[in-house]
């Protein structure tokens, strides 16, 4: 099936021809697929999937002669950095995230994946701060315009598919909530949660203990 879905694909200034064997590399012998694609320029290169997909590879060189690698001038900015780590995430199975992402099948829509612009536009009418942290509201979905948000660390900590739940005088709390209320380290409380420690006159005298 991804024979199918990777031709006729553009990555960059690269279209995906045809499927062209596997590629082993470095000292574990990683096989990698690797694809025939054909560049803007009209010549002709080989490049593996994850280096497609991560962004790695945008051309058969030649934009590396002209001297750049992107035509926005937005490289350096903290967006593009979230928007190439999103990438590694979800396609280089060399990215130590790979297997919470790209290993549990979520992907970026092709109305991102190969435009970064496309991302930054979205992302600016969305609500973008360089205080935010981008978050799939379905944690099992995609990255794609309707299933994110640009949201402080706390909602995406409420928001994450590890979060535990915990019962405390008769309301449910996720750790960062309960973490607040009581006014215990996340990393403490946490630790409670995870050994089983998290009845209600425990937590009250955790609570007592960090606020003295």
């Amino acid at each position: 099936m991804e024979k199918i879905h990777m031709i006729g694909q553009r990555f960059g200034r690269l279209v995906v021809e045809r499927y062209a064997g596997i590629k082993r590399r470095g000292k574990t012998n990683e096989a990698n697929k690797l694809w025939q694609c054909k560049c803007d320029c009209g010549k002709l290169t080989f490049a593996t999937t994850g280096d497609l997909r991560s962004g790695g590879r945008k051309s058969c060189g030649c934009l590396k002669k002209q001297g750049t690698t992107t035509t926005h001038g937005k490289s350096g900015t903290r967006l593009y950095r979230i928007y190439a780590g999103m990438k590694q995430r979800c396609y280089n199975p060399r990215s130590p995230k790979y297997p919470h992402y790209g290993g549990r099948g979520i992907t970026i829509c092709k109305e991102w994946l190969n435009d970064f612009m496309s991302f930054y536009n979205w992302s600016m009418s969305h609500g973008y701060a360089d205080n935010l942290s981008i978050d799939r509201i379905d944690v099992n979905g995609n990255y794609e315009p309707s299933n994110c948000r640009w949201t402080t660390s706390k909602v995406q900590g409420n928001n994450t598919r590890v979060n535990h739940k915990v019962h405390f005088k008769g309301e449910i709390y996720t750790i960062a909530e309960l973490s607040e209320l009581l006014g215990i380290k996340y990393h403490v409380l946490q630790k409670r949660v995870i050994q089983g420690l998290t009845d209600d006159a425990l937590l009250e005298s955790i609570s007592k203990f960090h606020k003295q």
